[in-house]
């Protein structure tokens, strides 16, 4: 009999691959149902996709509720940073190489494709359904931290190919785009989680039954739309801002000792924030079903997916991790469960409205499905194998 971890795996799996099917079935390979041209929608798809990756990250924030311990951020935040950056080179080599683009073009590519996605790497079930074990808190967070930070790269490549202006020796870029947009984004996350966990604790009757009020659940979200306007509002990057935003609320602001939550946050509060992400999360799925038709897929497209996801990811990993002292075989679920995700699709989006040729515009969309839909899918199948519970379960 399936356990009830193993349960959740298989319905994520089926779920996920069902509504990447239901896309291409209403899109133009299938009953042609709907038929988007990709520049023509691309300002809609992104404000669709920023929408959704907003929600996610900050849906995740509230499911961590980790201390910020140094030990235990250690493995994401290298993550989200050595190897994030180890594998945008690998990307963009391999693209020059398999695309003859341009090392502006390669760059951005390899920028589009460097996040990994912090929901899909939630749904995966390696052991007890408890956010800090190792290796599915690393993966969480991992593709929270990067999924923001992902968005300097972009703006870098985009500014090698003219489209955006970096000052002399990019220093315009590195003091604005990355040092000040991330550390206002952080700052301004945490004061608007911590307003809101001290409306919360001003409201909390604790005569519901344990059942969250409606003005408990209109903070909650507001807080996260709350966080994203006001770092957009001071130039930070509105993604970092609603994931430290989750953070702090559910932590109800306080750094290190977590007390413990009202029953009505931990329980319900985080149930919804779970029900959103997934929503937003497999509403982009079927929109990657439904851009499929459009978009001049090649085999050598996803030979490219494959050197990404069987050789990038794991040379990357290994060197963001090295001498950091991780079980084996955690170590090798971390290196495989990169999963690509609904960050990409914001920042091709994102990079076809900045101004990109036509005909690049195409190459580097239907580059980057192909890699997507890859990943969604072997990831998804992969993460049922009954292998990967008893793997995490004989080093715990």
């Amino acid at each position: 009999m399936a356990t009830p971890s193993t349960r959740g795996t298989l319905w994520s799996v089926r779920t996920t691959i069902f509504c990447l099917g239901v896309g291409v079935l209403v899109g133009p390979i299938g009953f042609k149902l709907i038929e988007p041209e990709v520049r023509e929608q691309a300002q809609l798809i992104e404000s669709l996709g920023e929408i959704a990756l907003a929600v996610c990250l900050f849906c995740v924030g509230l499911r961590l509720r980790a201390t910020f311990d140094w030990p235990l951020w250690r493995t994401p935040v290298r993550l989200a940073t050595i190897t994030m950056v180890g594998t945008l080179l690998i990307a963009a080599s391999a693209a020059h190489l398999f695309f003859d683009l341009s090392f502006p073009e390669s760059l951005l590519l390899g920028a589009i494709l460097s996040p990994t996605d912090p929901v899909l790497a939630s749904d995966i079930r390696l052991g007890p359904d408890d956010d800090l074990s190792t290796v599915r808190f690393s993966l969480a967070a991992e593709g929270a931290l990067n999924s923001g930070m992902a968005f300097p790269a972009v703006v870098f490549s985009l500014g090698q190919l003219g489209l955006y202006d970096s000052g002399p020796l990019a220093l315009r870029w590195l003091a604005f785009d990355v040092l000040w947009s991330v550390a206002i984004a952080a700052v301004v996350g945490w004061l608007v989680g911590f307003a809101a966990a001290r409306m919360l604790v001003r409201i909390d009757t604790g005569g519901l039954n344990g059942e969250g009020s409606l003005s408990e659940v209109l903070i909650v979200f507001a807080c996260g739309a709350v966080a994203y306007a006001a770092a957009l509002a001071v130039h930070g990057y509105g993604f970092v801002a609603v994931f430290i935003a989750g953070i702090a609320l559910a932590r109800k602001g306080r750094l290190r000792a977590l007390i413990q939550s009202p029953p009505r946050l931990t329980r319900h509060i985080r149930r919804a924030a779970m029900r959103a992400e997934h929503l937003a999360e497999l509403s982009i799925i079927v929109m990657l079903g439904v851009l499929l038709g459009n978009t001049g897929l090649r085999p050598t497209m996803f030979l490219f997916a494959l050197l990404l996801l069987l050789v990038a990811r794991p040379l990357a990993v290994r060197v963001g991790l090295a001498r950091l002292t991780m079980p084996e075989g955690s170590r090798r679920l971390v290196e495989w469960f990169g999963v690509r995700g609904i960050a990409s699709v914001y920042y091709l989006m994102h990079s076809i409205n900045a101004g990109l040729g036509a005909a690049f515009a195409r190459e580097l969309t239907a580059i980057v499905l192909a890699v997507l839909v890859t990943s969604i899918v072997l990831h998804s199948l992969s993460s049922s194998l009954p292998l990967m519970p008893r793997q995490l379960k004989e080093e715990s």
